[in-house]
This record gives structure tokens, sequence and C-alpha cells, in this order.
């Protein structure tokens, strides 16, 4: 553990740790909430149709990535899906407050979740979990990921958390943008500090 401190893999460390509790903040809480989110604007039918139907853009972002990772790289692909998804995230909270109906409020929710969605699967859906195992030498590479695994689970339920005292306190607009902050934190530590990893061997 001392180790992963150091002055040679602090930054490996605060990457790939941060990277990986800023995509689980962003996506345990509206995985876990989506249903209710749409629920409160349309039926209960309807909602449940709605989130299967977002399975579809998970699908087409990991095609997407699984076609690109050895081409582009893991870091441009992360960027790209930090970037993206905390991007459409804010337009879409933007738009959330000139909508006219609860209609108008489920399309926006479903949009934005549905190219979050995309965004993530394009890169830190399958590459947060992946980076520590590439990065860290060997005699560190299970400490690092196990370490990095930890920061993750407590984004994960501090961002079930946020997104249920947000979207039941506030509004839709609120929850988009608090996820979207910490979108453009793993685009940050991604873009300081992730190295390429591409058709290098395991150190």
């Amino acid at each position: 553990m001392r180790e992963l401190f150091n002055k040679k893999f602090l930054t490996l460390t605060l990457f790939t740790s941060l990277a990986w509790f800023s995509y689980d903040f962003a996506s345990y809480g509206v995985w876990n909430f989506t249903p209710s989110i749409f629920a409160s604007t349309s039926s209960y039918v309807m909602a449940i149709v709605e989130t299967l139907l977002e399975e579809i853009p998970v699908i087409a972002g990991f095609a997407v990535c699984v076609s690109l990772v050895e081409k582009a790289g893991r870091r441009l692909l992360q960027e790209l899906g930090f970037l993206g998804a905390g991007l459409s995230l804010v337009v879409f909270s933007i738009f959330s407050h000139y909508v006219p109906s609860a209609a108008s409020a489920t399309a926006i929710a479903f949009t934005a979740f549905a190219l979050m969605h995309v965004f993530h699967n394009v890169g830190p859906t399958n590459l947060t979990y992946a980076y520590p195992s590439e990065v860290f030498p060997t005699r560190l590479r299970g400490t690092a990921h196990g370490f990095a695994t930890t920061l993750s689970r407590f984004g994960g339920i501090l961002g079930t958390v946020a997104v249920a005292v947000g979207f039941f306190s506030y509004n839709l607009s609120v929850v988009l943008l608090v996820i979207a902050a910490f979108e453009f934190l793993g685009f940050a530590v991604t873009y300081l500090w992730a190295p390429e990893v591409k058709g290098k061997k395991l150190l």
C-alpha cells in the first residue's frame, strides 16, 4: 500500500481510483433510480418499458468500444466517454427548465440517460476497471486494483444516495448537473494522468 502512494505510482493510483469513483458515482445512482424517475412523469408500465429500452444504448456503446479499443486506445475512449456523458447531461439539464409537459420531461430524462449510457460504454464502463490491471506492475496489480475498487464502491454508495436526495428533494435538472460534475472529474483525471497502454506489454 505504501508503494502505491510513493512518487513513482501516486498519479496512477489517483487516476485509476478517482476515475472509477467518478464513473460509479454517476452510473449506480442513475441505474438504481431510473425506473422511479421515469415513473414520476409517466405510467408504471411505460417506466418499465423505458427502463428496458435504456439497454439499447448500453449495447451500442459497448459495440463501439470493442471495435475501437485496440485502434483508438484506452485513454481516448475513456476521455470521450466521460466528456460526452457530462456534456449531454448538462445540455439536458438546461432543456429540463423549459419542458412544457410531463411527457417532455420523460423524453428529456430518457434521452439524457440514453446518451450517458452510450458514452459510458464507449469508455468508462469497460475501461475504469481494466486500467488498474494494465498500468501497474505485477507485484502491485492486485493491491492497486483492490484499492481502486474500494474507492469506486464508495462512489457507488454516494452516487445512489445523491441521486435519490437530488431527485426527490429538488428536481431532475439538479440531478443531471450533479452527475455531470463527476463525469467531468473523471474526464479531468483521465486527461491529466492516464497513460496510453494500447499495444504495450504488462510489466
